[in-house]
């Protein structure tokens, strides 16, 4: 979907082949950061849009923190909120 011109453009993300000199770069996940919103990120995001927040965690992996309290489900909520708002995708 990353080099799909079409798909791109009704995403949002249509200029993201002009950063790249390959599409290699970014289709191949051969740059870190593109490797980590693919991997990482997105799925994040799917999952806590469908409230599987077991697998939200999941997709982080183990280099996120425990949530030990309360308070750790609310700032939890309120960065994954932020972070699909930043994604375009507020439900």
């Amino acid at each position: 979907m990353l080099t799909h011109r079409v798909l791109a453009s009704e995403q949002g993300y249509a200029s993201l082949q002009g950063v790249f000199q390959y599409n290699e770069a970014f289709a191949k996940k051969e740059n870190e950061y593109i490797a980590y919103f693919v991997d990482k990120i997105e799925p994040a995001c799917s999952a806590y849009q469908e409230r599987k927040f077991g697998q939200m965690f999941a997709a982080f992996g183990e280099s996120v923190p425990a949530i030990q309290a309360q308070g750790d489900k609310t700032k939890w909520a309120g960065v994954m909120d932020n972070l699909l708002k930043l994604r375009g995708l507020v439900w």
